[in-house]
């Protein structure tokens, strides 16, 4: 989701100075960022006016890679183990090594739809901290080469291209995230996908 990108850079434009903490499981509404600011449209019914990503077929090449982690034994001097003689273990623990699969799509062009009052704002929050998007992106997946903002002369949110909130339970329905952060459940619930 494009506002779910955008909300990321302003998350981070937010939380400047601020004292990293460690992770929690569950966040007070107090605690949470206000996303209403972002500068991009948000309608009435709760959900931001940007698009889910689309892209050509043509051209796109999927493939099974991996992401690896792994200790080099060549670093077992800077573990401290005073006078005890013991070895990192490499298959448990803070230094268990991976090699796990994971599917990844090369996309050679993709696009989204928003709207906004405020383009500039937008475009400045993608140059300062956007740099790639999707899983991984410190081993190189999904870096961003380029990108282009474009005014339409027509309006794409005349049909379902994000989810919307809705009562209904028809087939095109999923309980899913429909407002920053995605993954709070209070930001879920049932929403019309086409």
């Amino acid at each position: 989701m494009f506002d779910g990108i955008i909300a990321y850079a302003y998350a981070q434009e937010q939380l400047q100075g601020v004292e990293q903490q460690s992770q929690k499981l569950s966040y007070s509404k107090d605690e949470l960022i206000d996303f209403s600011p972002m500068p991009i449209i948000k309608h009435p019914d709760g959900y931001f006016m940007a698009s889910w990503m689309f892209y050509e077929m043509d051209g796109v090449v999927e493939y099974l890679g991996s992401w690896k982690k792994r200790w080099a034994n060549e670093h077992d001097h800077l573990s401290d183990f005073g006078k005890q003689k013991r070895k990192v273990r490499v298959n448990a623990a803070n230094f268990k090594s991976y090699d796990v699969p994971i599917r990844l799509v090369d996309i050679p062009e993709c696009w989204f739809f928003f709207q906004s009052k405020n383009v500039q704002e937008v475009e400045r929050l993608l140059n300062k901290h956007i740099v790639g998007i999707g899983k991984k992106i410190a081993q190189g997946n999904g870096l961003i080469e380029s990108f282009d903002i474009e005014e339409l002369e027509y309006n794409p949110f005349e049909k379902v291209i994000r989810p919307i909130p809705t009562d209904n339970r028809d087939k095109n329905v999923r309980f899913i995230g429909y407002y920053p952060p995605y993954w709070m459940s209070e930001n879920q619930g049932f929403c019309l996908i086409s």
